[in-house]
């Protein structure tokens, strides 16, 4: 859910710069690459907990994994050696 409103959070920013230069008069390929970068900008600046809150779940769930993986390959070499 997390990566999910980020993301949400993200995309918003963008269009709502792009609404902003679409009033200000940039038009085309320049109005989405100024409100992509300005919306970069704005999710870097200002979705500081969010993106530490996302990053704090994912490494959790990598330590997760990893430690699965560490047991199973334990478990594997076990039951080789009792082979």
């Amino acid at each position: 859910m997390t990566f999910l409103k980020y993301s949400v959070l993200r995309i918003a920013f963008i269009l709502v710069c792009a609404f902003g230069l679409k009033l200000a008069g940039a038009q085309g390929a320049l109005l989405w690459v100024l409100a992509i970068l300005l919306g970069m900008l704005l999710s870097y600046l200002l979705l500081g907990r969010e993106r530490d809150e996302l990053t704090s779940r994912l490494a959790s769930r990598k330590e997760r994994k990893d430690s699965a993986l560490e047991r199973l390959a334990a478990e594997d070499a076990d039951f080789e050696d009792n082979l």
